[in-house]
């Protein structure tokens, strides 16, 4: 994977835990999450998000959602970035369900906290916690439209190419010097070799490919 495929894994593994232990707490169940989490999350609620401590319905409903199909969501993605977003195209159309349900979500309680009854203490603090939740899911749905080339057959097709313009020139140099009569027998022999030696790989591939059964 790379570096942006790594973080994406990690950003999508990382969401599961956050929303069964930190999220659930708005859904005011009381056996769950564990008394250290609601103790962090009370500490939270008081420094930058008491909409989290005091949620109202539609709050709440939304925190169901993402409690119960976020962590399918985010371990489909996972699987994909593992397989290769490439190879993976199933995932781009819920990726972009993802980043719509997340983007409405942050402007819901953004407007809430603008527009509402419930006044943001610290909106720095909080808007720059949570901005990366709304502008990842974002990118990664643009992501899979646009998966990186694999450095490995960028390089295989650069070397047949680099085979093929050596196999030319050398014959495209025979034929000249044969027609001026300036090649000798010793350098036409040498020349043979070259090409030879470069043909050989590439006749042994296709002899392989011939004698493969062919799938039915």
């Amino acid at each position: 994977m790379l570096i942006v495929d790594t973080l994406f894994f990690i950003f999508f593994l990382s969401f599961i835990p956050i929303s069964w232990f930190i999220d659930a707490t708005a859904l005011g169940l009381s056996s769950w999450p564990p008394t250290v989490t609601k103790e962090l999350v009370a500490w939270w609620v008081r420094l930058c998000d008491p909409l989290l401590g005091n949620p109202p319905l539609w709050f709440r409903a939304m925190t169901w959602f993402e409690v119960t199909i976020y962590p399918f969501f985010c371990t489909a993605c996972c699987v994909a970035i593992y397989r290769g977003l490439g190879k993976s195209r199933w995932i781009r159309i819920p990726a972009v369900v993802f980043a719509s349900i997340i983007g409405y979500s942050f402007l819901f309680v953004i407007s809430e906290y603008v527009f509402g009854r419930y006044k943001n203490p610290a909106p720095w603090i909080f808007t720059s916690a949570y901005l990366p939740y709304f502008v990842i899911p974002i990118l990664f749905a643009y992501r899979t439209y646009h998966p990186a080339k694999s450095v490995a057959g960028g390089k295989k097709r650069l070397s047949r190419e680099s085979k093929t313009s050596s196999t030319e020139i050398v014959k495209t140099r025979q034929t000249k010097r044969r027609s001026s009569g300036t090649l000798s027998t010793s350098q036409s022999v040498q020349e043979e070799n070259v090409i030879a030696s470069i043909d050989e790989p590439r006749r042994l591939r296709s002899r392989d490919a011939l004698k493969k059964p062919s799938r039915t």
